[in-house]
């Protein structure tokens, strides 16, 4: 026996008989009262603690608990576990029915689950926590859990992506993602298609200006810049050999140096739509005129100057050789020949003076 049980009076007397009164002054109360209203009170035994109706000592004597039934600190029928207190959260719950254990399949305070088993992987982790993304915890199948459900934050709203290019998924910031962080492979190192006209200057192009279309300084290929000189043919050139030359088929405008089409290119003096000599520009767009050092229709000569005595008269219609019926600068006379004794001799001077 660890209490004594007396049957004292009305509140009004129990207010008189402190809690740890001793069994002594307990006595004197129960017999100064005995006509009052009874009502039974216990007194634990060795530490004299006296608990009212509806309570009875502890194992231990050094509390009330309540009498015969959860937190009496005694297992009773339909109990599982009795720690002396009615508190959820210590390792035995508020009705003594659970000690509180994940997998007891009872969901205790600190659970937001408890299917009877310490398992993940099917709804409720080994830890009684529901297996959701957003619940802030890495459960089964989950790359990341920041407690929330949004993109582009580092973890994806599925929780299935870290959402870093190159991890094979594509998030909400890309196009693609191809698993790596390698360029040149159709989904460059920052996990945007590598296209033509994606704005992005990918690897094997020269330009991208957003679109696919040639005539605005980027080809619809992306492969050209569109600058005569650059060894492409664009829609605005008729050639392009891949230098800024003149002369050698294709001039500075990238358009095509053809004499007799009627466009002044590159080296040409002229060009009069033909290829035809005798009409001011010859065959090969130079200028016919005495003096150019080109040999023109009706030229005898051309020395590239309009000087006379040094072997083209100044009108290039002379050779200036004695005999050719020309009579040039320095000679007296010239009939055709170089013989004497016919009164212009073989120096074109005239004889018998």
């Amino acid at each position: 026996m660890n209490s004594t049980r007396f049957h004292l009076t009305c509140a009004a007397v129990w207010s008189r008989v402190h809690r740890r009164a001793t069994l002594l002054s307990v006595c004197l109360a129960l017999a100064s009262l005995g006509a009052c209203q009874q009502q039974p009170y216990v007194v634990c035994a060795n530490t004299e603690i006296v608990c009212r109706a509806g309570y009875e000592c502890s194992p231990d004597g050094m509390r009330c608990v309540p009498a015969g039934g959860c937190g009496n600190g005694q297992l009773d029928d339909g109990e599982v576990c009795d720690d002396g207190n009615r508190e959820s959260g210590d390792g035995c719950s508020a009705d003594c029915r659970s000690d509180e254990t994940c997998g007891n399949e009872i969901r205790d305070q600190n659970e937001t689950c408890d299917d009877g088993n310490r398992d993940s992987g099917d709804g409720c982790s080994a830890a009684c926590i529901d297996e959701r993304c957003g619940n802030d915890q890495l459960d089964d199948d989950e790359v990341c859990d920041d407690g929330n459900n949004k993109n582009g934050d580092g973890c994806s709203a599925n929780c299935r992506s870290d959402e870093r290019c190159g991890n094979g998924i594509r998030d909400q910031t890309e196009t693609c993602d191809d698993g790596n962080t390698a360029s040149g492979d159709g989904c460059s190192a920052d996990c945007l298609d590598e296209r033509c006209g994606n704005g992005q200057l990918d690897e094997g192009e020269v330009c991208d200006d957003g679109n696919n279309d040639s005539g605005d300084g980027c080809s619809a290929d992306c492969r050209s810049d569109e600058t005569c000189g650059n060894g492409r043919l664009d829609p605005n050139e008729e050639c392009d050999d891949g230098n800024l030359r003149v002369g050698d088929g294709c001039d500075t405008a990238c358009v095509q140096e053809i004499c007799g089409d009627g466009l002044k290119t590159g080296v040409e003096q002229c060009d009069d739509g033909n290829n035809k000599n005798g009409d001011g520009c010859s065959a090969r767009c130079i200028v016919e005129q005495c003096g150019n050092g080109n040999l023109d229709v009706r030229e005898r000569c051309d020395d590239g100057n309009r000087q006379s005595g040094d072997g083209c008269s100044a009108d290039c219609l002379s050779d200036e050789q004695c005999g050719n019926y020309i009579r040039d600068q320095q000679e007296e006379c010239d009939d055709g020949n170089t013989n004497n004794g016919d009164g212009c001799n073989a120096s074109c001077r005239l004889e018998g003076r």
